[in-house]
């Protein structure tokens, strides 16, 4: 008997050194998302800064945009990718690609290699068979940076409203769609009243919707989000709106 008291000492004794296996805090427990990181940034970013990070790009799109097309991310990953194997700096994806980084890396790459390496060689301007569509988006930028209208936050600015549809209008091969999809993805847009709202609205509640109700219903859903999303406007809505419906993602990303 003495030898088994001796031996059930033994292991009391072991596991009272040992003791039981405790989790240590901090370790592979659940993650816990800290205020002040993702969830925060997200909720204080207003969503008419999302889509596509500078000018460039938006001018790429509104060129090449199809009839009938939702978005025109084909070409502008076509030249993000260009520029990123040729080491660009800034990179095209960058916001602080500019216009006249785009005309003055030309020098190097030229409007024909733009074409048939990046673009394509039998994509031509609408109404324009004489022009390539990458020769439209070099005039484009070079007309914007002339202007003066070098970043988004140019084409913003209140003294370039008017400015960048009138550099848009006279260049050849944009055409009068091309230059109004410009400003609505470079500027701040008309949205009152729109079709693409009243039919937004309509679609959601399976009946017509007049352009009266449809101001009401967004101005609605602006006052829901403004009470979880700090800094949210009516504007800031009806372009979240106009950008799914658009086929746009909240941050632009080439894949």
């Amino acid at each position: 008997m003495a030898e088994k008291k001796g031996a059930k000492s033994k292991r009391d004794n072991s596991e009272s050194k040992k003791g039981p296996k405790v989790k240590k805090p901090g370790k592979k427990g659940p993650k816990v998302e800290k205020p002040g990181k993702k969830g925060s940034k997200v909720a204080t970013r207003p969503v008419s800064e999302a889509g596509y990070p500078n000018l460039v790009l938006c001018a790429v799109d509104a060129v090449f945009i199809q009839r009938g097309s939702l978005a025109a991310t084909g070409p502008v990953c076509s030249l993000v990718a260009f520029g990123g194997s040729a080491k660009w700096k800034p990179a095209p994806h960058s916001a602080k690609f500019t216009t006249a980084d785009l005309v003055m890396r030309l020098d190097g790459v030229g409007v024909s290699q733009l074409v048939s390496e990046v673009f394509g060689s039998d994509s031509k301007a609408l109404g324009c068979p004489d022009l390539s569509r990458a020769q439209v988006v070099v005039e484009l930028c070079r007309g914007l940076a002339d202007a003066g209208i070098l970043t988004k936050a140019d084409a913003r600015a209140p003294e370039n409203r008017d400015a960048v549809m009138t550099v848009a209008r006279s260049t050849r091969g944009i055409g009068a769609a091309g230059a109004a999809r410009l400003v609505a993805l470079a500027q701040e847009f008309e949205f009152s009243g729109a079709p693409w709202l009243t039919a937004h609205f309509a679609e959601l509640l399976g009946r017509e919707v007049t352009a009266s109700e449809a101001d009401a219903l967004l101005e609605r859903e602006a006052a829901e989000r403004a009470k979880s999303t700090r800094g949210v406007s009516v504007r800031d809505v009806a372009f979240d709106i106009w950008r799914s419906r658009a086929g746009y993602s909240s941050k632009f990303r080439c894949v």
